[in-house]
C-alpha cells in the first residue's frame, strides 16, 4: 500500500512540477513576444510605482501638474524651465540656480531610462534636445533617482558594492554626451561600443518588469538578450551610430560643488524600497539639507575644483576609464550622486534646520573628507556592514564633531593642556588649520615668493594602537585614520601615515607628527607640523621637500564622537 500512496503522491508532485514549470515558461514567451518600447517603459513605471505608497505618487503627480506648460496638442509637458520654477519656489534657489541645465539634463536621461538618444551631442545643443517631457517620464524619473529605484532594476545585488559598477554607469551616462566623430581627437573620449551598455540597460529593466519564473534560479539569459535585440532593432535611427560617450569636465565640477553643500540628517528619512519577489532592497533614503552660507559656498566652489584637479588632472573630456578612476579616488561620489537628488525632489524648506554650525567643522570640507575616505574600517563581524552605512556613520560623527578649541576665540589657548587632550588614548581629534599670506623659508626673513593663496589643512590625531566603535551599526566596525593629514587647497596631497601624536616644544608652540613612518614605502610624503601660535606661524616639515613657514590663520580642534579602545579578534 505505502508504494502505490509513494507512486501516486511522486507522480501527481511530478505533474504538478511540471505543469507549474509549462505554465511559467508560457507566461514569460508570451511576455517576451508581446513586449515593446512603449510598454516596457509603462512596466517599469509600474512596477516601481507599486513599491510606494500612494502619497509619493500622487505627490510627484502634483509637483509635475503644478509646473508644467501645455503643448500645441494641449497635452501637459516639462521643459528645462519648468524645473528652473520650481527649484526658484523654495530656499533651494540659491544652491541649485546656476546648475539647472546640468541638472536638467541629469533628469531627462532618467525620464527616458533604459534609452539613451536623448543624451547631446558634443557639438553643441541640439534644438530638439531635451525640450519636453511628459508626466509618465518625470514620475519614472522621480521614482529612479530621489527614491532610489534604481537600485532594484537588475538582478539581485547583495551588497552597495556589488551594485556599484552598474550604478556608477548610470550617473556616467546621465552626466555625458555622445562623441559620434570618426577620429576623436582626444584620448579621454571612450571608443568602446554602447550598445552593449544600452542592452544590459534593456536586460536589466526586463528583469525586473518580467512574470516571475517558476525556478527563480534558471537565468534565462540567452532569451533575455534576444529580446534586448529586438527592441534594439526598431530603436531610434542615432542608437546604432553612437560611437562613444565621454563626461565634460566642468559638469563633474558642478556636480561636485552641490554635492558639497549636502548635510545629512542624524536619522535617514525613510527605510529603502524592496521588491518582495526578489528580495531585493535598495538603501534607506536620505533627505539631505543644503548648506546655503557664503563662506559654504566659497568652499564648495574651490573644494570641488582641487577634486577635480587631484584626481583628473587636466582632462577636460572624461571617458568611462577615467571616471571609474574618479570613483576610486573619490569612492562616496555615488551615493551623493542619489542623495543630492533626494533633497532636490524631497526636502521643503520648513524641514531645512536652521541651526548655527559655526561651531562645528563647515560642512563643505566635511564632505570632501567624506568623498576622499580618510579612514580605514575594520569590522568585528564577517563580511562587514554595507559600505554605505559605514560611510553614512563616518560622515555623521564628522558633521557632529565637537569643537575643543578656535585661536578665533581664544588667540593664545593653553599649549599643555591642548596637548594632553590631543595625546588622550580614549580620544580622536580633527584640527582644521588655514594659513594665509606669504610663504616663507626656513630661516630667512624674506618672502620666498608672493603668494597670498589659503592653504587648507585637516590633520587627524590619534593614539597608536586604537579604534573608535560606530555605536549603532549592524557590521560592529571600528575605524582608524589612514591619513596623518590632507591638504584640502589651493591643491589636494595627503600624508598616508596613520593619525599624528603631539608634544609640547614651548610655552605657546607645540608639534604634530606621525607616530612611527611605517609608510615610509608609500608613495605619499609624511608630514609633520609645528605650531607657533603666539607669533602665528606654522612651520611643515615634509618628506622629500625645504621647509615651509606658513603664516597661520586660524586652528580649530574638533572631538570625533565615541571611545578609542583596543579590539582584538578571535582567531
Amino acid at each position: 500500500m505505502s508504494q502505490i500512496r509513494r507512486f501516486f503522491t511522486e507522480g501527481i508532485g511530478t505533474l504538478l512540477h511540471q505543469r507549474a514549470w509549462d505554465s511559467s515558461e508560457r507566461a514569460l514567451k508570451e511576455y517576451y513576444d508581446d513586449l515593446t518600447r512603449s510598454t516596457l517603459s509603462t512596466e517599469l513605471m509600474d512596477a516601481l510605482g507599486k513599491l510606494n505608497d500612494d502619497e509619493h505618487h500622487n505627490h510627484s503627480k502634483r509637483i509635475f501638474q503644478q509646473h508644467a506648460i501645455a503643448n500645441d496638442d494641449g497635452l501637459l509637458r516639462w521643459d528645462e524651465d519648468c524645473l528652473k520654477k520650481w527649484i526658484m519656489t523654495t530656499e533651494r534657489a540659491a544652491a541649485l540656480g546656476a546648475f539647472i541645465p546640468t541638472l536638467w539634463r541629469v533628469f531627462v536621461y532618467f525620464a527616458g531610462y533604459p534609452w539613451i538618444e536623448n543624451m547631446p551631442t558634443d557639438s553643441g545643443r541640439p534644438e530638439s534636445y531635451h525640450e519636453h517631457i511628459d508626466e509618465d517620464g518625470f514620475i519614472l524619473a522621480y521614482n529612479l533617482l530621489p527614491l532610489r529605484g534604481v537600485e532594484l532594476v537588475g538582478r539581485i545585488e547583495k551588497s552597495w558594492a556589488a551594485k556599484y559598477p552598474r550604478l556608477a554607469s548610470l550617473m556616467f551616462n546621465s552626466l555625458g554626451t555622445f562623441s559620434a566623430e570618426e577620429e576623436e581627437q582626444s584620448r579621454e573620449f571612450n571608443t568602446t561600443g554602447r550598445m552593449e551598455t544600452i542592452e544590459k540597460q534593456l536586460i536589466d529593466v526586463i528583469t525586473l518588469t518580467r512574470p516571475e519564473p517558476y525556478i527563480s534560479v534558471v537565468s534565462h539569459e540567452e532569451d533575455l538578450k534576444q529580446v534586448a535585440r529586438r527592441l534594439l532593432l526598431n530603436a531610434a535611427p542615432r542608437q546604432e551610430k553612437i560611437s562613444s560617450i565621454a563626461l565634460l569636465r566642468l559638469d563633474l565640477q558642478i556636480l561636485l560643488q552641490l554635492v558639497l553643500l549636502l548635510r545629512i540628517n542624524n536619522t535617514s528619512w525613510r527605510c529603502g524600497l524592496i521588491y518582495y519577489m526578489d528580495v531585493k532592497r535598495s538603501g534607506d533614503i536620505e533627505r539631505p539639507f543644503f548648506v546655503n552660507s557664503g563662506e559654504e559656498a566659497s568652499y564648495s566652489a574651490r573644494l570641488a575644483k582641487a577634486l577635480i584637479q587631484y584626481t583628473l588632472k587636466d582632462a577636460q573630456s572624461i571617458s568611462w576609464k577615467y571616471f571609474e578612476e574618479f570613483c576610486r579616488a573619490c569612492p562616496n561620489i555615488l551615493l551623493r550622486f542619489y542623495e543630492l537628488w533626494s533633497s532636490i525632489c524631497l526636502s521643503t524648506p520648513l524641514e531645512s534646520p536652521t541651526s548655527n554650525f559655526g561651531h562645528l567643522i563647515p560642512n563643505s570640507i566635511v564632505q570632501a573628507l567624506s568623498l576622499i575616505g580618510p579612514v580605514d574600517f575594520d569590522s568585528l563581524v564577517p563580511g562587514g556592514s554595507p559600505f554605505s552605512e559605514d560611510e553614512r556613520q563616518l560622515q555623521l560623527d564628522m558633521q557632529n564633531a565637537i569643537q575643543v578649541a578656535d585661536t578665533a576665540s581664544t588667540p593664545a589657548p593653553d599649549v599643555v593642556k591642548l596637548v594632553e587632550r590631543l595625546t588622550r588614548a580614549d580620544l580622536f581629534h580633527i584640527l582644521v588649520v588655514s594659513t594665509i599670506g606669504e610663504t616663507l623659508e626656513q630661516g630667512s626673513a624674506n618672502p620666498r615668493g608672493t603668494d597670498t593663496f589659503e592653504r587648507l589643512f585637516t590633520l587627524f590625531t590619534s593614539t597608536s594602537g586604537k579604534e573608535i566603535m560606530f555605536e549603532g551599526t549592524p557590521g560592529c566596525t571600528n575605524y582608524t585614520w589612514r591619513y596623518g593629514s590632507v591638504q584640502l587647497l589651493p591643491q589636494i596631497s595627503m600624508s598616508s601615515t596613520g593619525g599624528l601624536t603631539a608634544a609640547v616644544l614651548g610655552e605657546t608652540t607645540f608639534k604634530l607628527f606621525p607616530h612611527g613612518e611605517r609608510d615610509s614605502g608609500s608613495s605619499h610624503h609624511s608630514r609633520s607640523f609645528t605650531v607657533d601660535l603666539k607669533n602665528g606661524i606654522l612651520v611643515v616639515e615634509e618628506t622629500g621637500s625645504s621647509l615651509l613657514r606658513l603664516k597661520l590663520d586660524s586652528l580649530k580642534c574638533f572631538q570625533m564622537p565615541g571611545t578609542a579602545a583596543t579590539f582584538t579578534k578571535s582567531s
